[in-house]
């Protein structure tokens, strides 16, 4: 099945029109890290911020999507789907990439590292 297919799928289900936005919005939230809607924004080069906002918040409210806050730093989104991780936050250029959990805790848990990110440690 094409990620296409079970974005649609996700989509249907939670009752959610099937945009090429919300394509698009969906193919960056796999990649892997949790993004700002400014983020969003700037990568799917939609023309108005307030609509990038606007699905955000349906997916949210769908249960498609977790907001994520880090401490200092905007709300960040990714894939309520996502098993539990921890977020690095790169000092150089601020991303928060999703890294595997050190901590192999029962109890509900919240790890933040600094450091650098992939692309910044090239």
């Amino acid at each position: 099945m094409t990620a296409e297919a079970k974005n649609n799928g996700k989509l249907a289900k939670a009752g959610l029109r099937r945009t090429a936005g919300r394509h698009r919005l969906f193919a960056l939230l796999d990649e892997g890290r949790a993004w700002t809607a400014r983020e969003l924004h700037a990568r799917l080069r939609e023309k108005n911020l307030a609509t990038v906002y606007r699905n955000l918040q349906a997916l949210l409210k769908k249960g498609l999507l977790t907001e994520v806050s880090l401490r200092g730093h905007e709300a960040r989104y990714e894939l309520a789907e996502r098993p539990h991780h921890a977020h690095l936050v790169c000092g150089k250029c601020r991303r928060a990439e999703c890294v595997p959990c050190p901590i192999r805790l029962t109890a509900s848990h919240h790890l933040e590292l600094d450091g650098l990110c992939t692309a910044c440690r090239r």
